[in-house]
């Protein structure tokens, strides 16, 4: 392939990538009386001042007829809904599909793989002390305790937010922040199971 055919090979992706979900599905906004959502940002901003990056992403999900719609974000891009208001029949899809249905989760992340995690203020001291840490973990190794007691003894403002709580409980997996900067958290749960690392924590912690 030369260069001429490589160059109408990315204009031909282009424009596929800015059908969205094709003609019928444009034609269907069209008739609600509403914008594509590109028309919608080009509305917002000067003219020419918007450019898009990652038109071409794909992802990796195989359910619900989607194998043949990837895009290459996905793993690099968390992607989070936030849903207001009713949603039913097929609109909770997306939402399901998606690694994320938490606000507060945003404060913790930022817009992509290549920028910083958003720093924040924060007058509660790094180095304080928690005497409670020194009865928390038992002396007997063979006695159980709850590591999310320790995990909001050290963090900031002894705030925790955990994901997947419900799952492998072995395996405690979240977000908080030491000092204003958010860190992802993974830590053995031994109040459940022992904190054992089976095939679902595993999984989980990855």
């Amino acid at each position: 392939m030369n260069s001429q055919e490589r160059i109408q090979q990315l204009l031909d992706f282009r424009r596929k990538a800015r059908l969205g979900g094709g003609d019928k599905r444009i034609e269907d906004q069209y008739q609600k009386g509403k914008l594509t959502a590109r028309e919608r940002i080009t509305l917002l901003l000067d003219e020419g001042s918007f450019e898009e990056y990652d038109m071409f992403v794909t992802h990796r999900t195989e359910d619900f007829g989607l194998a043949d719609k990837k895009f290459l974000s996905d793993g690099v891009i968390p992607q989070i809904s936030a849903i207001f208001g009713p949603c039913a029949g097929g609109a909770v899809y997306s939402p399901a599909l998606t690694d994320f249905i938490i606000r507060k989760l945003l404060s913790f992340m930022p817009q992509n793989n290549l920028e910083e995690p958003p720093q924040t203020e924060c007058d509660d001291p790094i180095d304080r002390l928690e005497d409670d840490l020194n009865d928390i973990i038992p002396e007997s190794p063979n006695q159980p305790y709850d590591v999310k007691d320790v995990i909001t003894r050290v963090v900031d403002y002894h705030d925790f937010i955990e994901v997947h709580e419900a799952y492998a409980k072995n395996i405690v997996v979240g977000f908080a922040k030491f000092d204003g900067m958010p860190a992802g958290i993974v830590a053995n749960q031994p109040a459940y199971l022992a904190g054992v690392l089976d095939i679902e924590a595993s999984r989980k912690a990855a």
